[in-house]
């Protein structure tokens, strides 16, 4: 888009927009703000669309953690009888080693 195409637009913004805003480089900023309104324009404004958004995450998330606690319960089990019981040291040692090595976050693989 050329310069004679473009126009001025001000507005007034808040105070974590303005400190924000002071951030992005003078010729980067115009740029940004077009960017970041194309974006919001795609998504819609409607909140009833984001919520139902949401929904449908939550919903993923609930099966996933369901399936996550049958598959560890499964995995225990099995452990348990086929070491009788000595098996929770290292399953400890495991768990802290995937854990911290993750960040906190599980890896997930779908089997």
């Amino acid at each position: 888009m050329s310069s004679k195409e473009q126009s001025k637009i001000t507005f007034y913004a808040d105070p974590d927009v303005k400190k924000w805003l002071s951030t992005i480089a003078p010729g980067v900023k115009s740029h940004q703000i077009n960017e970041l309104l194309r974006q919001g324009f795609k998504r819609g404004t409607s909140t009833s669309k984001q919520i139902d958004i949401l929904e449908t995450r939550l919903k993923k998330l609930e099966q996933d953690i369901q399936f996550d606690g049958f598959a560890i319960a499964t995995i225990r089990r099995v452990l348990l009888s086929h070491s009788g019981g000595q098996v929770a040291e290292e399953l400890q040692k495991e768990f802290n080693d995937l854990f911290y090595s993750s960040g906190g976050i599980p890896p997930r693989q779908r089997w």
